[in-house]
């Protein structure tokens, strides 16, 4: 158990649990709690930037948050890119080139994002965001 700060100030606990975690996850965001799946995941200092991430989303929009994240595919894929773009931060930028391929497939298949974003545009927005240099096509 560790006990983070969002803001310097809102607390965050993060726990080892895996039955707080559905399976195709490594961790799941309950606003001020973070489940880990594993002690891997748990001492995975991106997935758990990503998480807080997710944290401090909840504690800006209070009991709005779940409500906009299960209902608007827009608000949920803003959710997730900011998520994403906040774990590959960090990476350095040769794992971050050799990860955009792997985090556009999580957010393209485990967040029901496919009707309203293609594969492209995930993978345009993440390289977009962490202001990658890239040359040649992104696919």
């Amino acid at each position: 158990m560790k006990l983070k700060f969002v803001y310097k100030v809102l607390p965050v606990l993060l726990v080892q649990s895996s039955l707080l975690v559905p399976k195709k996850f490594d961790a799941k965001c309950y606003g001020p709690l973070i489940a880990f799946k594993n002690r891997y995941s748990f001492n995975d200092n991106a997935l758990v930037q990503h998480e807080l991430e997710h944290s401090k989303q909840s504690y800006r929009l209070l009991l709005l948050h779940p409500l906009l994240y299960k209902f608007s595919k827009e608000y949920r894929y803003k959710s997730e890119l900011d998520a994403f773009v906040m774990q590959l931060k960090y990476y350095s930028k040769a794992e971050q080139l050799s990860l955009v391929s792997y985090f556009t497939s999580l957010i393209y298949q485990n967040y029901n994002l496919s009707s309203y974003k293609t594969y492209f545009e995930i993978k345009t927005d993440l390289v977009k965001a962490l202001g990658l240099n890239t040359e040649g096509p992104l696919a």
